[in-house]
């Protein structure tokens, strides 16, 4: 009578327990078909990974083209200096240079300083009132007159980043790089191509002809204020396009033979060159010797 009492127990206890696990394993198979199924998704070979093996070649070689198109100019335009082009430590050569801010007029350049003296005309009119006009009228003259009045002269001091301070050709002869400085004194520089610079006559009304137009003098000053177009000019980090620049009459051009090529849109032919390694010919610049 005891054996099979505890026959019984085991055997409902044994039964008890495979009920559990077969809910584990239940549960545990819910919860894993809930899971993500990228997670549990196995990789699998597929023999055909692609529609058309052609396709896929002739894009490669599309983008291959156009990417290669960016970089690879092809052009006759190339002019060979007639003597040994010597570049600096840093691989340029100045070809211009200019003080444009000290050769402008920063503060009395007419009509900019007339805006300027609407400024306190305003102020008196606003405090004194002398005409004895409502003050509607003298409200709307002193805050628009302290708002817009001094901006025409700010544009015109911003158009002096255009007056080119320095310009340099860079080693390889189809790229440049210019040098701006403000009022304040502060120089920043970027870089352009030379096939996209376009000559401007000197009425500046028009594209003049790169080959005939003749803006140097005998000993290799400059005849009148030149103007350039880039089709793509970096100010300050921000590209624009078709932007002019400015070479002052009052600047000194260095090498006038490169300096005039340049400017007619002649890659430089720099096979023959000299590496300048004098330690003052840099002098009192910030990257002196580096």
């Amino acid at each position: 009578m005891f054996t099979s009492r505890s026959a019984f127990r085991l055997q409902n206890r044994t039964a008890s327990m495979m009920n559990n696990a077969r809910g584990f394993h239940t549960a545990s198979a819910l919860r894993s078909s809930a899971m993500s199924p990228a997670l549990m998704r196995q990789s699998q070979r597929y023999y055909r990974q692609m529609h058309n093996l052609h396709e896929i070649s002739w894009t490669t070689q599309l983008e291959l083209q156009s990417r290669t198109s960016k970089y690879l100019e092809k052009t006759d335009r190339v002019y060979l200096p007639s003597k040994t082009v010597e570049f600096d430590r840093n691989g340029e050569l100045l070809l211009y240079s200019c003080d444009n801010v000290r050769h402008s007029q920063v503060y009395f350049k007419y009509p900019y300083c007339m805006y300027d003296c609407f400024v306190p005309i305003a102020w008196y009119l606003y405090f004194v009132n002398p005409f004895m006009w409502k003050w509607q009228i003298i409200c709307s003259i002193f805050y628009l007159t302290n708002s817009l009045a001094w901006m025409p002269h700010v544009l015109y001091w911003k158009a002096l980043d255009r007056k080119i301070h320095k310009f340099y050709l860079l080693r390889g002869g189809k790229y440049v790089k210019i040098f701006n400085m403000n009022p304040s004194g502060d120089t920043f520089f970027s870089w352009a191509t030379i096939n996209e610079f376009h000559l401007l006559t000197e009425d500046y009304e028009d594209f003049a002809d790169k080959d005939e137009t003749e803006f140097l003098n005998k000993d290799g000053s400059l005849q009148y204020e030149v103007q350039v177009q880039l089709e793509n000019y970096v100010d300050h980090y921000v590209t624009v396009q078709d932007e002019i620049i400015y070479f002052m009459k009052q600047g000194t051009v260095h090498q006038p033979e490169i300096f005039e090529m340049v400017l007619r849109g002649y890659n430089i032919e720099t096979s023959n060159f000299v590496i300048n390694t004098e330690n003052n010919v840099r002098y009192m610049e910030p990257h002196h010797n580096q």
